[in-house]
């Protein structure tokens, strides 16, 4: 895990072009802004083929590689971004990190003034099963939804959940078109008491969902991942700390519009508060899905870089529901299942996209298993 900030911090003079050479041969171009251009003319000078452009004579070129130092470009993707210090969480906000290309920083520093942090892989805690564990004590996944019209939706989120450790997984849905080719599944209907099961995952493929439904989900006093057409019922609701929200960005804003909150996409500062007052507001987890994942549960804020186009995809977001839930069904707390959760799903990924290259969410899931 490696801190974030909001601001710029001190860097010590440390040559970053071993690392930038690693990734690229040829001419690079270091773009920077006034504030740090000795820095970016020392590490042009250390490239070798480079030179260094100051940002306000800037003029992108096609097929040229650019190294921005302490700044962004305003008409460019960037291959590269240098970051003078700590990590900016700006970088990873969604609609900027596109244009960043590799980030390298040097941390200065073990601890984030604001309290901000960077996932890798190896932050990744899933609970391990012993020798003794069957189907009984790793965890009974009941996952509502499910309709007439989007029938694979809670299939997918049911097979990852599987794939992510359950024992056991029910799809509880009023739809009478709803039979999992896997005989493994079990249908129940919505008459069903969820408090029987270990946890939740409520919303993939819902249609219009039911406000009764929904109550029942609360009311079980499961740990529950609340995904896709169940988060529109979430602004009438506080979870005890018992909930991982999972919208992707269009679903944050419909959300945020809702709860007459401002969704905060325009800067990393107004994101993380942003955020954490969602979460703090309906006492859940929250994790906004975009090519870098952002999550909180009120204090401390997660980003892990995914940057993986292959994951969007149909599907991938059911996928990520039943991992979590399957997660928190083998005792995780929600915060953990969800840190975990973006993390494995974010390992199959990259395994799915070296096996296949682009994939659908079947073949995610069985790369789910492997990287769990």
């Amino acid at each position: 895990m490696e801190p974030l900030c909001l601001s710029d911090t001190a860097l010590p003079q440390v040559s970053l072009a071993a690392s930038i050479r690693k990734h690229a041969d040829g001419h690079i171009d270091v773009v920077s802004g006034d504030e740090h251009i000795e820095q970016a003319r020392m590490l042009s000078a250390a490239l070798g083929d480079s030179a260094c452009v100051p940002l306000k004579s800037f003029e992108s070129k096609d097929g040229a590689l650019y190294c921005a130092f302490g700044c962004f470009l305003p008409s460019a993707a960037a291959s590269f971004t240098v970051i003078p210090g700590m990590r900016k969480a700006e970088c990873y906000l969604p609609s900027r990190r596109a244009g960043c290309g590799i980030i390298l920083s040097y941390p200065s520093s073990d601890a984030s003034p604001d309290d901000i942090y960077l996932l890798a892989d190896s932050d990744y805690r899933a609970v391990r099963f012993s020798l003794s564990d069957y189907k009984n004590t790793r965890g009974h996944i009941a996952v509502v939804g499910g309709s007439d019209r989007y029938t694979g939706a809670p299939r997918l989120a049911a097979r990852a959940a599987f794939f992510a450790g359950a024992g056991l997984v029910t799809i509880v849905t009023d739809s009478e078109r709803i039979r999992d080719s896997n005989p493994a599944v079990i249908i129940a209907p919505p008459s069903s008491d969820l408090s029987g099961y270990d946890a939740i995952a409520i919303g993939p493929g819902w249609g219009e969902g039911s406000p009764c439904g929904f109550r029942s989900a609360v009311s079980s006093g499961r740990n529950m991942v609340i995904d896709a057409d169940a988060l529109r019922f979430v602004p009438s609701h506080r979870f005890s700390h018992r909930a991982v929200l999972t919208p992707h960005l269009g679903e944050y804003r419909r959300l945020m519009a809702d709860l007459s909150m401002d969704p905060g996409l325009d800067s990393a500062r107004s994101l993380s508060a942003s955020l954490r007052a969602l979460a703090s507001a309906a006492e859940c987890v929250v994790v906004l899905k975009s090519s870098a994942v952002w999550i909180t549960d009120g204090g401390t804020v997660y980003v892990y870089d995914g940057a993986n186009p292959s994951l969007g995809v149909a599907g991938s977001g059911d996928v990520l529901s039943g991992i979590i839930a399957a997660l928190m069904g083998a005792g995780e707390e929600p915060l953990r299942a969800a840190i975990d959760g973006v993390i494995l799903h974010q390992r199959a990924g990259r395994k799915a996209m070296e096996d296949y290259g682009f994939y659908s969410a079947e073949e995610l899931i069985l790369e789910v298993g492997k990287a769990r």
